[in-house]
């Protein structure tokens, strides 16, 4: 537990620091925080489809996705004033969820064969 809420808290932290510094755009921390941690809502089904092994990677990935796009659909309209830098930080934002889907697979749910 105590590694998803520390990735909660770094992810907000980053972006907030790249939306105020590098994109220059004021973000709040807080609505940030929200945000990445209602994204983390998708997982909880996965786990009941994860406890299948044939279902284990198409429900992580599925999740994965999801609170991807849950993320990206809530930050595109604020930051698409500044769309040239932004695309740098939502693209960071991307691979630090796909990072955080195969630590969460392999941490969480592997099924020993």
């Amino acid at each position: 537990m105590s590694f998803i809420y520390g990735y909660l808290v770094v992810l907000a932290t980053a972006l907030w620091a790249a939306f105020t510094y590098f994109v220059k755009l004021p973000v709040r921390y807080m609505s940030l925080m929200c945000l990445v941690g209602y994204s983390f809502a998708l997982y909880i089904p996965c786990t009941i489809l994860a406890t299948f092994s044939v279902l284990s990677w198409p429900s992580i990935v599925l999740a994965g996705v999801g609170s991807t796009l849950f993320v990206l659909k809530s930050i595109v309209p604020v930051i698409s004033a500044r769309k040239e830098k932004a695309v740098t930080v939502l693209s960071l934002l991307v691979a630090a969820q796909a990072v955080f889907m195969l630590i969460i697979k392999f941490k969480f749910y592997s099924h020993s064969s």
